[in-house]
């Protein structure tokens, strides 16, 4: 028993003191590869019809460019 105490306690100290493993990483995006800067796109596109609107106090919910959103 002493035997197995003893070499589970050296194991522990060998697995702390080894030289540390070392990991590099590198990430990329596509706009970090882009050269030229990108000019701001702003763009309007309907959502709901006009008649629709929500009266004051109320929402509505409506797809906008794939993208839900709350009116």
């Amino acid at each position: 028993m002493k035997t197995a105490v003893l070499a589970t306690l050296a194991t522990s100290a060998v697995a702390f003191t080894g030289q540390p493993t070392t990991f590099q990483t590198k990430s990329s995006t596509a706009l970090s590869i882009a050269k030229k800067p990108l000019g701001q796109s702003l763009k309007y596109v309907p959502c709901i019809p006009v008649d629709a609107l929500p009266k004051p106090g109320t929402a509505t919910s409506g797809v906008a460019g794939g993208l839900a959103i709350c009116i």
